[in-house]
C-alpha cells in the first residue's frame, strides 16, 4: 500500500511539475505575448478615469455614509463640531486605508486580469473586445458601470456590515462565556 501511495504521490508531483512547466512555456510563446499586449491595452482603457483614488472614493461612498450614520446615531452626546471632527477623522482613516488597499491590490488585479484575458481569448476575440471597449458605446457602458457600481453595491455592503457586526457580537459573547467557564483566550 505504501508503494502505491508513493507511486501516486510521485506521479502527482511529476504531473504538477509538467503542467507548471507547460504553462510557463505556453506563456512565453509569441502568440501569448501578443495576446497579453492586447489584453493589457484592454485593461488600460477600462481602468477608471480619474485614477484609482477616485474609483476607491466612489466605491467607499456607501461605507462612508454608513460610518457617518453610525457615529451620529451612537453618539448623541456630541455637539455639531465634535461630531464633524469625529466623522472627519474616521473618513480620513477610511481614505488612507482604501488608498493603501488600492495602491497594493489594483495593480495586481490589473495584471491578473490581463493575464486571464490573454489565456482565455484568442487574438481575434481580444481585438473585438478592444474595439468595443474603445468605442463610444463601450466607454459609455464603462462610465455607467463605474458611476452606478457604488449604489448597486450598497445593499451588499450594508449586509456585509450587518453580518460583520453580528459576527463580532457573537464572538464577544463566546469570549465572555469562555471566561465565565474559566477559559481565557489571548
Amino acid at each position: 500500500m505504501k508503494k502505491i501511495t508513493l507511486a501516486i504521490s510521485a506521479a502527482l508531483v511529476a504531473a504538477t511539475f509538467n503542467c507548471s512547466a507547460w504553462s510557463q512555456t505556453s506563456l512565453s510563446t509569441p502568440d501569448h505575448q501578443e495576446r497579453l499586449k492586447v489584453a493589457e491595452q484592454i485593461v488600460s482603457i477600462t481602468s477608471p478615469s480619474g485614477g484609482t483614488a477616485q474609483f476607491m472614493r466612489n466605491m467607499m461612498a456607501p461605507a462612508r455614509q454608513a460610518l457617518t450614520n453610525q457615529i451620529a446615531l451612537k453618539n448623541p452626546q456630541l455637539d455639531a463640531s465634535q461630531l464633524k471632527r469625529a466623522i472627519d477623522l474616521h473618513n480620513e482613516a477610511l481614505d488612507r486605508a482604501s488608498g493603501q488597499y488600492a495602491s497594493e491590490v489594483i495593480p495586481v488585479m490589473s495584471k491578473n486580469l490581463a493575464q486571464a484575458y490573454a489565456e482565455k481569448f484568442s487574438l481575434v476575440e481580444l481585438g473585438s473586445i478592444y474595439q468595443y471597449q474603445a468605442s463610444d458605446v463601450g466607454r459609455k457602458a464603462q462610465q455607467f458601470t463605474l458611476n452606478e457600481l457604488p449604489e448597486l453595491m450598497r445593499p451588499a455592503m450594508e449586509a456585509g456590515q450587518r453580518i460583520g457586526a453580528e459576527i463580532a457580537n457573537a464572538m464577544a459573547r463566546v469570549r465572555v462565556q469562555l471566561v465565565q467557564e474559566g477559559i481565557a483566550l489571548k
